[in-house]
């Protein structure tokens, strides 16, 4: 996905989970707050924010495996460089 598309406002499974995914790693990463990371992602509101965060940390207790996965590889890239 190109970063115009997870600033965006389209809403299709292909875009939210990953756009989810990023407001999930800018909080657990970045320690950023709920409103930067609206700002960061299109100026959407803290409560989608914590949506997404929630949802995400919802999937990873109900053992999603391959998001798991997913996101580590990712987690492994950024903090690698």
């Amino acid at each position: 996905l190109e970063i115009r598309e997870i600033k965006g406002s389209r809403r299709t499974k292909q875009i939210a989970v990953p756009r989810q995914v990023s407001m999930f790693l800018l909080k657990e990463i970045n320690q950023l707050t709920l409103v930067q990371i609206g700002a960061l992602l299109g100026n959407r509101d803290h409560t989608t924010i914590m949506y997404g965060i929630d949802k995400i940390n919802s999937e990873l207790k109900n053992d999603n495996f391959k998001l798991k996965k997913e996101i580590s590889i990712i987690k492994e890239t950024i903090l690698d460089k």
